[in-house]
Order: C-alpha cells, then sequence, then structure tokens
C-alpha cells in the first residue's frame, strides 16, 4: 500500500495497520561468547546422558543431520539444549552431569571451547559445516563410534 494512501485512509479515521516484515536471520549462527566457567545450556525436557547442543535457529536441511546423529546415539540417549549467555538461564557445565549428562555433542559454536574443563565434549562441530565438509562429518562419525563401542 502506497504512503498516499495510508495517509488518506487515516484522513477518514480508518486505522491502518502496516506489516513489518522480519529481518532475515544471520546466514551463520552467532557465536556465544563467555568464558567457560560461565556457560551455560538451556536443557530440553529428556533423561539421556548425551547433551547435543543445537543452535537456536537451525539452518535449513539440518534436521536430516540430527537425527541421523541422535539415530546413531539413540533417541532414548539424547537430550536437547542451547548454548544461553544469560546468567540465570539453564545449567552451569558443573551442573551437567548432575542431570546425568555425561557426553556433550556441540554443534553450535560457541567461543572458549576447546575441551579444558570438559572432558566429555564431543566436537566441538558447527553444524553448518558438519553439512557441507564430508571430511569434518567423518571425523564425528568416527569420533562418536569411538565413544559409542560401534
Amino acid at each position: 500500500m502506497t504512503t498516499g494512501r495510508v495517509e488518506k485512509l487515516q484522513a477518514m479515521g480508518i486505522q491502518v495497520w502496516v506489516r513489518r516484515d522480519r529481518q532475515a536471520a544471520p546466514s551463520a549462527p552467532e557465536e556465544v561468547r563467555m568464558p567457560l566457567a560461565d556457560l551455560r545450556v538451556r536443557l530440553g525436557a529428556g533423561t539421556g546422558d548425551w547433551l547435543i547442543i543445537t543452535p537456536e535457529d537451525r539452518p535449513a536441511g539440518s534436521e536430516r543431520m540430527v537425527t541421523d546423529l541422535q539415530s546413531l546415539i539413540g533417541s532414548e540417549n539424547c537430550r536437547f539444549g542451547q548454548w544461553t549467555d544469560h546468567a540465570q538461564a539453564g545449567n552451569t557445565m558443573e551442573e551437567l552431569s548432575g542431570q546425568g549428562i555425561r557426553y556433550i555433542l556441540a554443534l553450535a559454536p560457541c567461543s572458549g571451547l576447546p575441551g579444558e574443563g570438559l572432558p566429555n565434549l564431543v566436537g566441538p562441530a558447527d553444524i553448518s559445516g558438519l553439512m557441507t565438509d564430508g571430511e569434518a562429518r567423518k571425523r564425528l562419525w568416527h569420533q562418536l563410534r569411538e565413544l559409542l563401542g560401534s
């Protein structure tokens, strides 16, 4: 609708609602930047000992990758979560073991995850990179198979 039409309708006392388009999500997921001691994870429901951390906005086409990983690990063994930078949200890395988490598969970018302090971190891997890089996918599958004993 043109600006002139909107002005005419408003002059007649007709309320006009204008739809604003959402801004497109960034092409790469934003990386959570926090010191390792302050990292927190919002956990989804479940009781599995594997935590798969996914980006809040998964890239298009990544659902199949996540489903394949879940099938390899076992659906009953998987819980899902997302990184959070809110100090009061979710669980700290130390609290995760109290929630029954033994392994963390990080598919969402996060600075400060070189592996120190997280002995059971698998990856970390960016899900976008896994979708496009066959070698990265192969390394992850081998790492998972070693841990799963298959």
